[in-house]
């Protein structure tokens, strides 16, 4: 009984070591760094979202689920961000009339 015990506790140890954590982060903390990197250019907002799309990538190939939905939350509000500022900042042009 206790060589079954020690055999699924072992077992279990394994398969939870396979998968890479993934750092959860909230969604305004997203959209924060990322109105940072869109509307401000900023270098160091940039640099983290490069690295941490990097690490939820590699996890997502190893087969995570939660990395998986991670990087389509950051990916949908950076979308969204990116639409916002491309309207905004649009210039609106009248065509010219030749009489």
């Amino acid at each position: 009984m206790k060589k079954n015990v020690l055999l699924l506790l072992s077992f279990g140890f394994l398969v939870g070591c396979g998968t890479p954590k993934v750092e959860l982060t909230t969604y305004d903390y997203k959209r924060e760094v990322l109105l940072k990197m869109v509307d401000k250019n900023d270098e160091k907002a940039r640099k983290e979202y490069e690295e941490t799309q990097a690490k939820l990538e590699l996890a997502m190939k190893k087969g995570n689920v939660e990395a998986k939905k991670e990087h389509y939350e950051w990916d949908e509000i950076y979308s969204s961000l990116r639409m916002r500022v491309k309207k905004t900042n649009t210039p609106r042009t009248i065509p010219r009339r030749n009489y």
